[in-house]
């Protein structure tokens, strides 16, 4: 009984429990939440840029 082995599943990467149907449909889910990232970040630009008014100068510090 005590020298009964540890029979554990290691987990080599994220996706590595999944089939290729569910591994797909995960690609894609994180594509569209990207892309509606992506599309807010252009709004809230956008709108910025519209109350900021047409003259000024934006300046992007790192």
């Amino acid at each position: 009984m005590a020298s009964e082995p540890d029979h554990k599943q290691t987990r080599l990467g994220l996706f590595s429990g999944l089939n290729a149907l569910e591994t797909i449909v995960v690609a894609a889910i994180v594509i569209v939440a990207l892309a509606g990232m992506m599309l807010v970040g252009k709004g809230l630009f956008l709108q910025s840029r519209i109350v900021a008014g047409p003259g000024a100068v934006f300046v992007a510090a790192l």
